[in-house]
């Protein structure tokens, strides 16, 4: 299996500059071992999609909703995200489950609806503080994502966890704590029967510190919101994997 490098660009760019990054992204492009998906504003994803060369390049929509198309202003679907260019969603990202568009409730039902709509997803989740119960919370939205979700399903699914505390502060956990998760997630998963879901890490991660963290924890890949964003960052750390 490939491992995975998500870049995750927010509500950030312009047609200017996707156009200049991923040019430069595939000048000299030899990442053959890992799987890119970068993830552009909505808007901006059939334009990307068509400037990319690589087998191993993917487009991922940022978020979507498990309803039907209808009077529903300003949401997006995995209809419509398909339709786009898009070949994965990420779901649950925490800046989405505290603006409210994403909740547990209707987690596994988002899912599946991605799944319907051919689109693989990138499932996040992780705790807003530390604290002791950060390992029940972590098993909470994992158990609420996949309920109902068919385990022939296990290679559609990336598990990122992403702790709250760490996402663009700086501050990250010690390689033994994302062990630790990792090592939790990896038991919750393999006891749901979903043994091809590979578990990547998210929250300020760099080029500078994502060799300490990728052997150490034995991850398989990153999510990566800013420092995604510079070609010569993100070809660092496709190197390091």
């Amino acid at each position: 299996m490939n491992r995975i490098l998500v870049a995750n660009w927010k509500m950030n760019g312009s047609f200017k500059i996707f156009e200049n990054y991923i040019n430069g992204l595939q000048d000299n492009y030899n990442f053959e071992k890992t799987d890119l998906i970068i993830a552009p504003p909505y808007p901006y994803i059939n334009f990307v999609k068509n400037l990319i060369t690589h087998a191993n390049i993917f487009i991922a929509g940022q978020n979507m909703t498990y309803l039907p198309d209808g009077a529903r202003t300003g949401e997006i679907n995995g209809r419509i995200l398909k339709d786009s260019g898009a070949n994965y969603v990420i779901l649950g990202h925490s800046e989405c489950r505290n603006n409210g568009s994403f909740d547990n409730i209707y987690a596994a039902k988002t899912l599946i609806n991605a799944i319907e709509n051919d689109l693989k997803v990138i499932f996040c989740v992780g705790e807003d503080k530390i604290s002791n119960a950060s390992d029940e919370i972590v098993i909470e939205q994992i158990i609420s994502g996949l309920e109902g979700v068919d385990k022939k399903f296990s290679n559609k699914i990336i598990l990122a966890y992403e702790p709250v505390w760490a996402i663009g502060t700086g501050v990250t956990p010690d390689p033994e704590q994302i062990l630790h998760k990792r090592n939790i997630i990896k038991a919750l998963l393999q006891n749901l029967d979903f043994l091809e879901t590979p578990i990547i890490y998210g929250g300020s991660v760099t080029n500078q510190n994502a060799n300490h963290f990728i052997d150490s924890a034995k991850l398989d890949g990153f999510i990566v919101g800013k420092a995604s964003m510079d070609t010569h960052n993100l070809k660092e750390m496709l190197k390091i994997l």
